[in-house]
C-alpha cells in the first residue's frame, strides 16, 4: 500500500499493532519518508539496528513516540483527590482585582517600558496567567 501512494505522502505516522511497528517503519525509511512511530519501535535489538542502519542510510528524520495518557489522566486525579481531600472543591480560589500580585502587572504591562516576556519572569507567572490578570476587572 506504502508502495503505491508514495508520491502522494511526505511522512509516514506509524499506529499499528506493536509487533509491525519495526518492519513498517524499515519500509517507509527505505521510500525516503520521514517516519514518526510509536512504541515499542522494536522488539529485540536487531530490529533497533535495521532501523537505526536504515535511517543513516537514507537520511531521513525520524521520531518515535511514548504516550503517557495514563500517567497524565493518573496524576490528575491524584491531584484532584488531593485537592478535594484539604477542602477544594474547583482548584485555586479565584484572585480578587485588588491583589497586589494584578495591580503590579497591570502597573508594569501599562506604563510600556518591559516587554511582556520580563514581566512573566518577574512576576513569576505564564504569559496566559498575565494575560488572564491583565483582563481582569
Amino acid at each position: 500500500m506504502l508502495e503505491e501512494c508514495q508520491n502522494d505522502i511526505d511522512v509516514v505516522l506509524i499506529a499499528t499493532p506493536d509487533h509491525h511497528h519495526a518492519p513498517a517503519a524499515i519500509r517507509s525509511i527505505h521510500l525516503g519518508k520521514a517516519t514518526f512511530s510509536q512504541k515499542p519501535l522494536a522488539h529485540d535489538i536487531y530490529e533497533c539496528y535495521a532501523l537505526a542502519k536504515a535511517a543513516r542510510e537514507q537520511k531521513v528524520p525520524t521520531q518515535m513516540a511514548e504516550f503517557e495518557r495514563g500517567l497524565i489522566q493518573e496524576r490528575t486525579r491524584a491531584g484532584l483527590q488531593a485537592a478535594r481531600a484539604r477542602g477544594r472543591l474547583r482548584g485555586r480560589k479565584p484572585l480578587s482585582p485588588d491583589d497586589p500580585r494584578i495591580r503590579t502587572a497591570k502597573a508594569l504591562h501599562g506604563d510600556k517600558k518591559m516587554p511582556v516576556v520580563d514581566i512573566c519572569r518577574t512576576l513569576q507567572v505564564s504569559r496566559p496567567t498575565l494575560y488572564r490578570w491583565l483582563a481582569m476587572n
